[in-house]
């Protein structure tokens, strides 16, 4: 499994295939669903198709992260949280943007539910 980072996105449609985490790493998967504009039903991109055995590898890797951070203290836990809506906020203007293209929603919206999901996790 190679590092790819899922962020590093063009808003035109990428030329290669998006990936999926499941579990430790990245996976190819030879089936994808195609995620359609609502206005005008051009792709926007595609995304891989998953299984049952990835649903099963993401529930066990779930299960093992809770352990991990039930083991964290509460502070550990803010610092993680916090820098993943660091993170997010960096990425705002992007995250609002393919918003748009994949659920119709006007710019402004996009903007508010893309810095909305950041303050929840600060």
């Amino acid at each position: 499994m190679s590092k790819y980072d899922p962020f590093k996105i063009s808003l035109k449609r990428r030329q290669n295939i998006m990936k999926m985490h499941v579990g430790t790493g990245w996976i190819d998967k030879p089936d994808i669903i195609e995620v359609l504009n609502p206005y005008d039903s051009s792709v926007v991109d595609t995304v891989p198709k998953s299984d049952f055995k990835d649903v099963d590898t993401a529930i066990t890797a779930a299960v093992r992260g809770s352990k991990i951070m039930a083991q964290m203290t509460a502070y550990e836990r803010y610092r993680l949280l916090h820098q993943a809506a660091q993170l997010m906020e960096e990425r705002v203007e992007e995250f609002a943007q393919i918003i748009t293209l994949e659920e119709g929603k006007i710019l402004a919206e996009a903007k508010f539910e893309a810095s909305r999901s950041s303050e929840i996790l600060n």
